[in-house]
């Protein structure tokens, strides 16, 4: 059976399951679970309905109702506190099945809009340290906070769950500013946190992602995927072309070695249908790269101490002028004038 949605269908949507969680958490401040549903106007027996979708409209209101009738400013943080396999369908069943902790996080990466077309995970592996970055997409501004806290919270605690180990990530970036309950968030991630940043992330030892996962089952593995490439079709999810290259360029440890030959290569297509396509999409591998090149920088800029010679050289520009003008052409500005903004 194909997954079925509410009337609100031709809008972004999550998996049920996100009201089970949100419902566990404000039925412990004694919150009547169905006069939420009501105002929202979801009707209680989609819950019994595993392949159903909630549109994220009415996920939104149902959250901002259940923040203020429970008083619990820190829901989010509440709900992702709450990850286990079971509330994940498929995909956390997926996780479990995996050799490494990295290639759990990678395929939660690919297979995220299983559980909502709300969020995208993007897996960043460097030599020292690995970024786990979170984007809202389709979501209301009023909402976009608490799915970041939701995201952050259950990759963390997921990943301490199916590693069975204390991990403790470097530090916690989030772009929304600092909330009145910052203790909540030192208990759940216990590390540095930092709001008004750039990006939703969170950045960890390199090695954490080389803890081995206890119940990994290689055979099991490869058929769930299968399983969740149908169901991604079904849902309508095809990842466009320039999603994908650019989710490869991202896991490059230096974009010098990344041509369009190689990222053909990757996504298992001819240069000429990658281009092809990319035409379709009425974009280029040029404009692509370009993007991902300008985030590289301003993060590098940001957070090393690296000489400009450098970045250029990882970044793949033939000289350090070369960077310099197509930084500025990108953002209006040297790259020292960005770092003394």
């Amino acid at each position: 059976m194909g997954y079925q949605m509410d009337v609100s269908s031709n809008n972004a949507t999550s998996s049920v399951n996100s009201i089970r969680r949100l419902l566990e958490v404000t039925g412990r401040s004694k919150v009547n679970s169905g006069e939420l549903l009501a105002t929202a106007g979801i009707d209680p027996m989609l819950l019994e309905m595993p392949n159903v979708r909630i549109a994220n409209r009415k996920m939104s209101y149902l959250t901002r109702n259940a923040i203020r009738k429970s008083g619990n400013d820190a829901l989010g943080l509440h709900i992702g506190e709450l990850t286990r396999p079971g509330l994940f369908d498929i995909l956390g069943h997926i996780a479990m099945c995996c050799g490494t902790l990295k290639e759990s996080m990678e395929k939660m990466s690919r297979y995220i809009q299983l559980i909502g077309d709300c969020d995208r995970i993007i897996v960043d592996v460097k030599e020292d340290y690995a970024v786990i970055r979170y984007k809202p997409v389709n979501l209301p501004s009023d909402y976009q906070k608490t799915c970041a806290e939701i995201a952050m919270a259950s990759l963390l605690v997921y990943g301490r769950w199916l590693t069975e180990r204390n991990i403790l990530p470097v530090e916690v970036h989030f772009q929304h500013s600092q909330p009145g309950y910052l203790s909540e968030y030192h208990r759940i991630f216990g590390s540095q946190i930092s709001f008004n940043q750039p990006e939703t992330q969170l950045i960890l030892n390199r090695s954490v992602l080389d803890y081995p996962l206890n119940q990994a089952n290689p055979e099991l593995l490869t058929t769930l995927v299968r399983q969740a490439d149908v169901k991604l079709i079904q849902l309508g999810h095809r990842e466009s072309v320039s999603e994908q290259i650019e989710t490869v360029l991202i896991s490059e440890e230096r974009l010098a070695d990344s041509d369009i030959n190689h990222i053909a290569g990757n996504l298992l297509m001819s240069v000429r249908t990658l281009q092809r396509r990319l035409r379709d999409e009425k974009t280029s591998y040029r404009q692509i790269l370009d993007r991902v090149r300008n985030r590289a920088a301003k993060r590098m800029l940001l957070e090393k101490a690296l000489p400009l010679e450098e970045i250029a050289s990882l970044l793949g520009f033939a000289s350090t002028p070369s960077f310099i003008r197509s930084f500025k052409r990108w953002n209006g500005t040297t790259p020292g004038g960005f770092q003394r903004r």
